[in-house]
């Protein structure tokens, strides 16, 4: 049946009234459980509450340092039910710095947190074992009986300190190597024994360390932990020799060896050894302890020259030279080292030498506390020099050693394919130096240096030293092929030589550090006993350039003479020298071992007398370019002035004159040093002879002097020019 539109709505409208009048009332969506709160107690304060006068929070506080084992103290609270447990979580900084910086303290992640119904526990909080301390930050928060966190957790920054690690102990650290020593004959007697270990590398050690224990030893270490505070305990041990990574080792290991020669333990190379053992505690902190020492004693040197007293008297003539004339110098074609006389029995020198080693090469009579000897090689002699004299200018110094080394093998450097070692029948001449002799207690080499102080300022001169020689490898851009320290002597001075033996490990004899300080410390009055006795000893000291002398002797005479008048206004001078060593150093094609084809000597004259007013008074002659030097290329040198240039200026009076002539052997030595010398007589500044180098009174020469009345006609020429001497007030006439 249709129902009408009127009856459908009366329908709709009764039944939305009865639906509206049976529904309840809605409830709000409201979290009536308020959050817990969390606190720490018994702690440094929680960093999160921290705040400044105004009340507000400190964002940046700074860390307070606690022990690396703590014991924290936490509570909590809720106001409308219980706290059923709490949340933390420990971050910490990187271990180590990255580009010298610890990153910043990261937030906790979320499986970081560990749950605990406790309200304390202890801490042992990590560091590392290079940096004792570390940052941390501790973050906690409580939970309700309904499962709701306090949104505010309580944080604590800090920095753990690991104050008191383990303290490692050894109870053992000792070498054990072979050690060789000599007899008086210099045959090698080898013996194995042990040193101790007992330096330590710590701040303030700086410096060579105090143990040193033969080359390849073996190496023993043993050790125990002290534990240093309550609760702590050694969790295990780190150790490292020549690695940049340590070992680890568990707790139950307390020794090491190296250099057993058992599979894995290879000799350990010689050198500065530092052995660094660490004690881990649970806290990853660690303590430390160090076993210093050097591997492999440097060898000592001594001087091995010829002694001189076993030489001929030289056949230059010389004073007191003894030398060998040489037919037949060693070269390429002929390495055989020849003389003709032969060199003195049991001289050491030369090639054939290959057949002693450095260890057998011993001083004259053995004399260990004499001062050294060496050879010199100038012109067609081979010269036997000592101590304190003079060799020539541009001359060889061959420095001529010996040595002994405790511990290490004997390995020169001598490849048997090189040329110099064979004579002229083909055959080898190097004896059994090729072979390897094992520890027989000798060096297998030397390194030399010669310093010089040069004429006249006493500049001094520090060449490069020397590589080690001999080194017969025809392949090595080192190679030496000779026994000796050959030195080429240009500079003219005083030098100061000194030779080191190495050894086959690279060991190097050191004790002298600088030889001109050393001499000139001791010369002054100071050093120490073993400055003044052995380490002296290993320095050579002798003089470059043999000095130029007038010759006053033959014809025609050399004006002027002793006790010469001289009554004429004019005086006329011929000037004679000689130079047994002329060096011209502009003479670049000019070789070491013997003279320049030039000989050059200078001279500088003074007068000496009483003005006429009877003060003492000098004057020098002046050349033509205004210098007071006169320079010649050998041979005579006549020379006429009036003194002052003209009479009126002549500024002496009748009586005594001393005659000063200063004679060098070279142009401007004042400007170049080390060029040449000089010889003169009157020391300028004290009117006096010297008695000290550079000085002599066979350069003066007194004359009679009778002052002419006036000799008119006679001017003033530039030959003539002269200057006025100061007088003894320093007044000039």
């Amino acid at each position: 049946m249709r129902l009408s539109a009127r009856v459908v709505l009366c329908v709709l409208v009764m039944s939305l009234a009865a639906v509206s009048g049976c529904r309840k009332p809605m409830t709000p969506a409201i979290d009536r459980n308020e959050a817990p709160e969390t606190w720490i107690t018994a702690a440094p304060l929680d960093t999160l509450t921290i705040k400044d006068q105004f009340g507000r929070p400190i964002e940046n506080p700074s860390p307070t340092e606690i022990p690396v084992r703590f014991h924290l103290y936490w509570a909590g609270s809720d106001k409308d039910g219980a706290v059923a447990g709490f949340y933390y979580a420990v971050v910490e900084t990187t271990a180590v710095p990255v580009d010298g910086f610890f990153a910043p303290l990261p937030g906790p992640k979320p499986g970081q947190y560990s749950f605990t119904t406790k309200t304390d526990t202890t801490f042992v909080f990590t560091v590392s074992e290079m940096f004792a301390d570390r940052k941390h930050a501790f973050y906690i928060y409580s939970v309700d009986n309904q499962g709701k966190p306090d949104p505010t957790p309580a944080r604590f920054i800090f920095t753990a300190l690991d104050k008191f690690p383990p303290r490692p102990v050894f109870d053992l650290a000792r070498a054990t190597g072979e050690i060789v020593s000599l007899t008086s004959a210099g045959d090698p007697i080898s013996e194995l024994r042990s040193f101790d270990i007992t330096d330590t590398l710590t701040p303030g050690s700086a410096g060579a360390s105090k143990d040193t224990v033969p080359a390849y030893s073996q190496l023993d270490f043993r050790w125990h932990a002290e534990i240093t505070q309550p609760g702590a305990f050694v969790k295990g041990y780190r150790f490292k020799l020549d690695s940049l990574n340590f070992r680890e080792a568990d707790s139950s290991t307390h020794a090491v060896s190296y250099g057993t020669g058992l599979p894995g333990s290879p000799p350990v190379s010689p050198g500065l050894k530092v052995f660094i053992l660490q004690a881990l505690d649970q806290a990853g902190g660690a303590g430390t302890a160090t076993r210093r020492f050097v591997m492999n004693f440097v060898p000592d040197t001594w001087w091995a020259g010829p002694d001189p007293a076993d030489f001929p008297v030289s056949t230059d003539g010389e004073y007191g030279s003894r030398s060998v004339d040489v037919t037949s110098w060693p070269g390429q074609t002929n390495p055989v080292f020849s003389t003709n006389p032969p060199l003195p029995a049991g001289s050491t020198f030369g090639p054939d030498s290959f057949d002693y080693r450095p260890s057998r090469r011993l001083p004259p009579n053995r004399d260990f506390g004499r001062r050294g000897t060496f050879y010199e090689i100038y012109k067609n002699r081979l010269y036997a020099r000592s101590e304190g004299d003079t060799v020539h200018h541009n001359s060889f110094v061959v420095l001529w050693n010996g040595g002994y080394d405790k511990d290490s093998r004997y390995v020169p450097r001598v490849d048997s394919t090189d040329q110099h070692l064979r004579g002229p029948d083909g055959n080898l001449i190097t004896g059994a130096v090729i072979e390897a002799a094992g520890r027989v207690g000798s060096p297998i080499g030397f390194r030399s240096l010669i310093s010089t102080r040069l004429t006249p300022a006493g500049f001094k001169s520090v060449p490069a030293q020397t590589s080690v020689y001999p080194v017969y490898e025809p392949a090595s851009v080192f190679r030496a092929p000779r026994m000796g320290g050959y030195w080429r002597m240009r500079g003219a001075g005083r030098a100061f030589a000194l030779a080191r033996a190495e050894d086959s490990d690279g060991g190097l004899d050191n004790a002298v550090k600088d030889q001109v300080k050393l001499v000139e410390l001791l010369e002054s009055g100071g050093g120490t006993p073993t400055e003044r006795g052995p380490l002296r000893n290993k320095v050579l000291v002798f003089y470059v350039d043999k000095a130029p002398a007038l010759v006053r002797t033959g014809l025609p005479a050399f004006l002027p003479y002793e006790g010469q008048s001289i009554t004429t206004s004019q005086w006329n001078f011929l000037l004679r020298g000689m130079d047994l060593d002329p060096y011209d150093s502009s003479d670049q094609s000019l070789g070491g071992g013997g003279p320049s084809a030039r000989t050059i000597l200078r001279y500088k004259v003074t007068l000496y007398g009483q003005s006429l007013v009877g003060r003492d008074t000098s004057w020098t002659y002046l050349e033509p370019t205004g210098l007071p030097y006169i320079q010649t290329l050998g041979g005579d040198k006549p020379l006429t002035f009036i003194p002052g240039g003209t009479m009126e200026k002549n500024p002496f009076a009748s009586g005594p004159i001393r005659v000063s002539i200063e004679i060098c052997d070279c142009t401007d030595c004042e400007t170049t040093p080390g060029q040449g010398r000089c010889v003169g007589g009157i020391d300028p500044q004290t009117g006096q002879v010297p008695d000290r180098p550079g000085f002599t009174s066979q350069n003066v020469i007194t004359v009679n002097y009778t002052r002419p009345a006036s000799e008119p006609g006679l001017g003033t020429t530039s030959s003539t020019v002269g200057r006025p001497g100061p007088d003894a007030s320093g007044r000039r006439d």
